[in-house]
């Protein structure tokens, strides 16, 4: 009888274990890094593409004109809701990437409700917060608001500040003062 020795093969399944872990833990940081680098990215565009400038308009009874710019060219989508914590739908979007958006909600379709103010947000901040706000009529941009709604938790709040309501700042230069106030009650 023959002897035979087995030769060992290199792809026993040690190796390939080996082989396995090797492979992981070489392409795991490269995915994670690659992971951080696309977030830190998305959260420096949404920095520098944050809205200025916020002035919205009524064109017509059902129809609003919303203004704003950004420090880089995006496509922006617009959000209404009635309310602060109203749910949000579609009032328009730009039709290119730009650096100055005028969109009119009519060129998307959408009808306002006539007397009815709304909130706007954009997809740009991620629709936390509110950019500003369309009034309700189109010559006059108190309509709808109570005197009373104005006290001091409201006075001297601006945009980003917590408690901040746009409605609030009727001549849309990002804060609430006296001078809103004093529209209101002309």
């Amino acid at each position: 009888m023959k002897n035979y020795t087995s030769i060992s093969s290199p792809f026993t399944l040690q190796n390939r274990r080996n082989v396995v872990a090797a492979i992981i833990l070489f392409i795991l940081p490269l995915v994670l890094g690659g992971l951080f680098f696309v977030q830190q990215f998305r959260s420096q565009a949404n920095v520098i593409s944050k809205p200025e400038n916020f002035f919205a308009t009524r064109v017509s009874a059902t129809a609003a004109r919303v203004e704003f710019s950004t420090a880089q060219q995006v496509k922006a989508t617009i959000l209404c809701a009635v309310s602060l914590n109203g749910v949000k739908f579609f009032c328009g979007e730009d039709a290119t990437a730009t650096v100055e958006h005028s969109i009119l909600t009519s060129d998307a379709g959408v009808n306002l409700n006539t007397g009815q103010g709304y909130y706007v947000y954009t997809n740009i901040t991620g629709n936390e917060e509110p950019i500003g706000y369309i009034p309700a009529d189109v010559d006059d941009p108190t309509f709808g608001l109570s005197v009373n709604v104005y006290g001091d938790e409201n006075l001297g709040l601006c945009t980003g500040d917590e408690g901040f309501d746009p409605k609030l700042d009727i001549n849309q230069d990002g804060c609430v003062y006296t001078n809103d106030m004093v529209t209101l009650y002309e």
